[in-house]
């Protein structure tokens, strides 16, 4: 999959002392480099939506079609 910055994917993320499973979270590509992308992600903290940065796996995200209000601001 050929990315570029802000594209919108999903990121099939493991949490930890998730017993295996993989939770799919909605992101905005922000950086390429070699081996990783990075990624802004909506997170919860408390009743407000904050906006983090990770750097996950190419292998790991996908496209993404529906809009998310909390990071695509539609």
């Amino acid at each position: 999959m050929m990315m570029q910055v802000g594209d919108r994917v999903n990121w099939q993320h493991t949490p930890r002392g998730g017993y295996g499973y993989s939770v799919c979270v909605a992101g905005i590509v922000t950086k390429i480099a070699a081996k990783r992308v990075q990624i802004r992600v909506a997170v919860r903290s408390g009743n407000e939506w904050q906006q983090v940065t990770k750097w996950v796996e190419p292998a790991r995200l996908s496209t993404r079609e529906k809009p998310v209000p909390e990071l695509d601001g539609a």
